[in-house]
């Protein structure tokens, strides 16, 4: 059952919300000289958000009747956001000022440019499941080697492999749920369908971030 275009503007809308709320997380906590010292100095707020981040996902994700029935569902998504931005936030706060501004412009420019691809190209993203949750597990076992040496190259690759992965992540899921592919996410998954775009922005972002830090270093 394809998504009808109602419902992917739907999508997009609380899509532009959660970002824009992220955004104004973020540059509270960068253009803020005492938050960003405060942040910096209590470090374990990162960890707090970064709990309740994967906390509130596995629930959101696993449990059907909490992302369908309303308001659960907007309080739960709110709760996730406000985790997530609080998380970029923290990342954002101990990069120079115009490192964050680079990385935000750029991933704007190129999360667009793959929306538009996805939504053009005839080639089918959604074939490519299997494939992309090889590319994750190598991603992940990168990043555990990453933890342990800490070569500047090492981290360039890592972060350069991360931003492709979840670039090709957000056409996949913006083609499921465009509808009329191989994988199609249903109508009554909105909920999730702004989840899973709103994590691949982040994640962009996040990878960009470090690629460009890195790289000024």
């Amino acid at each position: 059952m394809s998504t009808s275009a109602s419902q992917c503007h739907d999508v997009y809308l609380i899509l532009m919300l959660q970002l824009l709320f992220t955004l104004g997380v973020i540059a509270l906590f960068v253009f803020e000289e005492n938050t960003r010292r405060f942040i910096r100095m209590n470090y374990y707020i990162h960890y707090m958000a970064l709990a309740v981040f994967i906390a509130v996902y596995i629930g959101l994700a696993c449990s059907g009747n909490m992302r369908r029935k309303y308001p659960t569902n907007i309080i739960l998504l709110s709760i996730f956001t406000v985790a997530a931005a609080f998380l970029m936030g923290t990342i954002s706060s101990f990069h120079k000022t115009n490192t964050v501004l680079i990385a935000v412009g750029i991933c704007a420019a190129v999360c667009f440019a793959v929306t538009l691809f996805s939504f053009h190209t005839k080639f089918d993203f959604t074939t490519c499941g299997g494939i992309l949750c090889i590319l994750l597990l190598i991603l992940v076992l990168f990043g555990i080697i990453a933890i342990f040496v800490r070569e500047r190259v090492m981290t360039l690759i890592y972060a350069g492999l991360g931003a492709v992965v979840f670039m090709m992540y957000l056409a996949y899921d913006t083609q499921m749920l465009m509808g009329g592919k191989n994988v199609e996410i249903s109508p009554e998954e909105y909920i999730l369908a702004a989840i899973q775009l709103y994590i691949d922005v982040i994640y962009i972002f996040m990878f960009l971030l470090m690629l460009i830090g890195v790289g000024q270093e």
